[in-house]
C-alpha cells in the first residue's frame, strides 16, 4: 500500500481546498500554520488538484444577494467584508507514489505570471495549471459595491439632516 503525506505551507490571504483522486481531503492545521493531510491508497500514481473557491463576487446572482445581505445587516453596520483577494488558483497535476511519499508544498504571494506552488521535497508535476488567475471582474464589481455603499450612506446622512432640519 503506498501513502502520500501531504504538508501545503498557505499564503495568509488563501484558504485552499486539496483533492486527492477526485476526494477532497482533510486538511488539518499544524503548529506552524500549514495544512497536512494523509493519503493511503493501491495506486502508484494519483491526481492531486489544489484550488481556491472562487470569490462570492463572480456568481451570477451576486448584485441580488449583495443587496439582500446589505439591507439584512442593517446598511452594512452588521456586514461581513468581502474578500480582498482577486486571484484564483486552479493547480492539477498528477504525482507518483511510492511506499512512503512526503510531499512538501509552498504557496507564493499571488502575483501575475509567477508559479503559484513551489516544492520543497517530493514528486511535483509543475505544468501550465501551477499560476495564480487574476480576476479583473470581481475587481470591478467590489468597486462597484463599495461606491454603492458610501452612495447609500451619503444619501441616509443627507436624509436624516433634511428630516431634522425640516421638523
Amino acid at each position: 500500500m503506498n501513502s502520500l503525506q501531504l504538508k501545503l505551507r498557505k499564503q495568509f490571504s488563501f484558504t485552499p481546498l486539496v483533492s486527492i483522486d477526485n476526494k477532497i481531503a482533510k486538511l488539518k492545521k499544524n503548529e506552524f500554520g500549514g495544512l497536512t493531510t494523509k493519503y493511503q491508497t493501491e495506486k502508484d500514481e494519483v491526481e492531486i488538484k489544489i484550488f481556491t473557491l472562487p470569490n462570492e463576487l463572480n456568481y451570477k446572482f451576486w448584485f441580488l444577494m449583495s443587496l439582500f445581505f446589505y439591507i439584512v445587516s442593517i446598511f452594512g453596520i452588521f456586514d461581513l467584508p468581502y474578500n480582498r483577494n482577486y486571484y484564483t488558483l486552479e493547480y492539477k497535476g498528477k504525482i507518483k507514489l511510492s511506499e512512503n511519499t512526503i510531499l512538501d508544498l509552498t504557496m507564493a504571494k499571488p502575483a501575475d505570471n509567477i508559479k503559484a506552488i513551489s516544492v520543497k521535497d517530493g514528486p511535483f508535476d509543475d505544468n501550465e495549471t501551477n499560476i495564480y488567475i487574476f480576476n479583473e471582474k470581481v475587481k470591478k464589481r467590489r468597486r462597484l459595491l463599495i461606491g454603492l455603499k458610501l452612495g447609500s450612506w451619503v444619501l441616509l446622512a443627507i436624509g436624516v439632516v433634511l428630516y431634522f432640519v425640516l421638523k
